[in-house]
């Protein structure tokens, strides 16, 4: 155990690790070249926009790969397809279709308001489908070590940023403007990424992360540190959303994998012995950790009567007290995309509708409830060729229904690699089990021939 964790840590940090990962699977190293491009650009675009190109039109481009990264990502994997029990669903196509007649619509702002909502509105399903084709040979849990490295390069990052003023040039945006936004007595921190959403969708990401290695049965220790470290970026980060939904995540992950029951005794031995050289070694991270937990909580404590409850479920809400003139089929897709109105204008029948924030009401919005039913539907449909047990499958269900996974591009992409690194570790533990069946067969008929030699004998 002692080594086989020191060779765990001692790999995180080699070079090797930040390299494209080698497949050992026929047509597998593109699949993983390409999904370690998609991984390593959505990290570090926002870091090449604040603190290389600045603002600007070389800045505004990164930011529309970012958008159409997906697509081509999908396009790049999709001629690698290594699951023929697996075909789109028809619903996938009527998803679609509809998505195209939506950006037509005429109540639209312009042209070029749907076809951003186009791109914003199915990116997060072309990247699962491409998953699910190629599902087989997708090995994405050759990443684990990279993310880990990824998040203490954050953790370290956000530490820094935290401390400095906001006009400093590790906390200026993407935009060029200073960082005014505090927690407690400290900056809220973006990390690498170009805004604070883009940090705080990493953080939520880092939930299914743990469930995870959860299920992939990875030391304690290593998990702990993952959690902790995961912590502390969502605390210093302000965003309660983001903490909420990875404490959630954790949790469920911990009990629903089987690994509290069946490893308590390893985790609670790993956590005292974390605890132990944290006191004695890691002074300077109880401090900061303590800061931030208390930061933190002021931010909860000045929050609203209320606040907090209705961020969990407002957005429900909007959708069921929707007022819009148009519910049906909506004003335009992309009518809400604040890129678009930044470019192009804001529609006038969105200016009567007024105030607007959750993703249910901007869906029904753009959209009219035929959108939003739509995206129940395909949910529901795609999350049956998952390999994750079905209590698991409703909870993916309830998140997908209260994130904002399409008006936020990192959350987007972060939310799918989240349900990909899941799914993926469940079918590994069913590769993994049907493996040791066989190898007990092959043991059992072994023995039925020795005895019958023996009895022949």
């Amino acid at each position: 155990m002692g080594n086989s964790l020191f060779d765990f840590v001692k790999n995180i940090f080699k070079r090797r690790t930040i390299l494209p990962p080698k497949s050992s699977i026929r047509r597998g190293d593109a699949l993983l070249f390409a999904t370690w491009l998609f991984i390593l650009f959505t990290v570090l675009s926002g870091a090449v926009r604040k603190w290389v190109t600045g603002p600007g039109a070389l800045g505004n481009v990164i930011f529309l790969v970012q958008l159409l990264l997906p697509f081509i990502f999908y396009l790049f994997i999709s001629k690698r397809k290594a699951n023929p029990k697996f075909t789109a669903p028809s619903m996938f196509f009527i998803f679609i279709v509809y998505v195209i007649i939506a950006a037509l619509n005429p109540l639209n702002k312009t042209l070029y308001h749907g076809l951003f909502g186009i791109v914003i509105h199915l990116g997060f399903w072309v990247c699962w489908l491409a998953y699910y084709q190629t599902r087989p040979i997708f090995e994405i849990e050759k990443f684990t070590n990279l993310f880990i490295l990824i998040l203490i390069g954050e953790v370290v990052l956000a530490s820094l940023q935290s401390a400095l003023p906001g006009g400093h040039f590790l906390n200026r945006f993407a935009t060029g403007e200073e960082n005014n936004t505090v927690l407690g007595k400290a900056i809220r921190v973006a990390g690498t990424f170009s805004y604070l959403g883009g940090f705080q969708a990493w953080v939520t990401f880092n939930g299914f992360f743990i469930w995870f290695l959860l299920v992939r049965r990875l030391p304690s220790i290593i998990i702990l540190v993952v959690f902790a470290l995961s912590l502390y970026a969502g605390l210093v980060s302000g965003a309660r959303g983001a903490v909420g939904l990875l404490l959630m995540i954790s949790l469920f992950g911990l009990l629903y994998s089987g690994y509290f029951i069946k490893r308590f005794i390893n985790l609670s031995l790993g956590l005292v012995l974390m605890t132990i050289i944290i006191l004695f070694l890691g002074g300077s991270f109880v401090s900061k950790f303590s800061t931030a937990y208390t930061n933190f909580q002021s931010r909860i404590t000045t929050a609203g009567q209320g606040e907090l409850e209705a961020r969990i479920v407002g957005s429900l809400v909007e959708v069921l007290e929707f007022q819009g003139e148009y519910p049906v089929y909506g004003i335009g897709l992309g009518s809400t995309y604040q890129g678009a109105i930044s470019l192009f204008g804001a529609s006038d029948y969105l200016k009567e509708y007024g105030y607007y924030e959750s993703e249910g009401g901007r869906i029904v919005l753009e959209g009219g409830f035929i959108l939003f039913f739509l995206r129940v539907i395909l949910f529901i449909v795609m999350i049956r060729y998952s390999y994750v047990p079905p209590l698991g499958k409703i909870f993916l269900f309830i998140l997908f229904i209260n994130s904002m996974i399409v008006f936020n591009t990192y959350l987007s992409v972060f939310f799918i690699l989240g349900m990909i690194f899941v799914d993926r570790a469940y079918y590994l533990k069913g590769v993994d089990e049907g493996q040791r069946k066989i190898r007990l067969k092959e043991f059992q008929a072994n023995q039925v021939k020795v005895q019958g030699n023996g009895n022949i004998q």
